[in-house]
């Protein structure tokens, strides 16, 4: 189902929760001043009553206005999908937002790739840590030098890939995509990259971030910057 965000832009809103709607995504704005089962009720009462508008929606999801612990996080997004229709991508913080549109391109590349089943980690890996799946992940955050990610099928890093990335341990041919891409060591089916990019150190400022693909061509770990368009949407889908 196509989703009806360009055509028309529609907020739903009770006395102490207000949805803003964007395109592929939602800002769900939230009262501090009232308790918190108040609160779910109320949100559970905004999409009841917007459930025609979000019916079969795929959606990244932001909660604003109210700082929320991980069991209240999870228990708002149980409300949401139960009162209408609603598939959520995602969770995204604040600081993750600038990174908006890799979000937005998610359903696009998901339906290109056959990623639909990914597992997404909210949260960076550092100290030592290894995160394993045997699907694609999605990663919303760092993979820091000293920590690791590794899928039997394709690495996406919603942040920067500094530590060591595995894709493809199911032999097959995937690919490793990072919006800031230095990592440490980088293997792709068992193939190791050679030509990994490196950071430079530049006094006094911070190095831009520079989106990255790694795939397998032939028998080589390939990489090439990217920008998160359709540029993007059509190389992942030649790789």
């Amino acid at each position: 189902m196509r989703l009806q965000f360009k055509q028309r832009r529609r907020d739903s809103m009770t006395q102490h929760v207000t949805i803003k709607s964007y395109p592929k995504g939602i800002r769900i704005f939230l009262s501090p001043d009232i308790p918190f089962d108040m609160l779910a009720k109320e949100c559970r009462t905004c999409f009841h009553d917007s459930a025609k508008f979000f019916k079969d929606a795929k959606l990244a999801v932001s909660f604003e206005g109210r700082v929320l612990s991980l069991t209240e996080e999870k228990m708002l997004l149980e409300v949401i999908q139960s009162a209408c229709d609603i598939n959520i991508l995602c969770l995204i913080g604040k600081d993750e937002e600038s990174d908006a549109l890799f979000v937005r391109s998610l359903e696009e590349l998901a339906a290109k790739q056959n990623i639909a089943g990914a597992q997404f980690f909210r949260g960076s890996l550092s100290g030592g840590e290894r995160f394993e799946t045997n699907e694609s992940v999605i990663l919303l955050g760092d993979v820091a030098k000293d920590a690791g990610i590794m899928s039997k099928k394709d690495i996406i890093i919603l942040g920067g890939l500094y530590g060591d990335a595995v894709a493809g341990l199911d032999g097959n041919s995937h690919f490793v995509v990072a919006l800031d891409f230095y990592p440490r060591s980088l293997k792709i089916a068992g193939i190791s990259a050679e030509d990994i990019p490196r950071q430079r150190k530049l006094w006094g400022k911070k190095q831009k971030q520079i989106p990255r693909l790694a795939y397998l061509s032939g028998s080589r770990v390939l990489t090439k910057e990217i920008e998160f368009t359709e540029e993007l949407l059509d190389g992942l889908s030649t790789c």
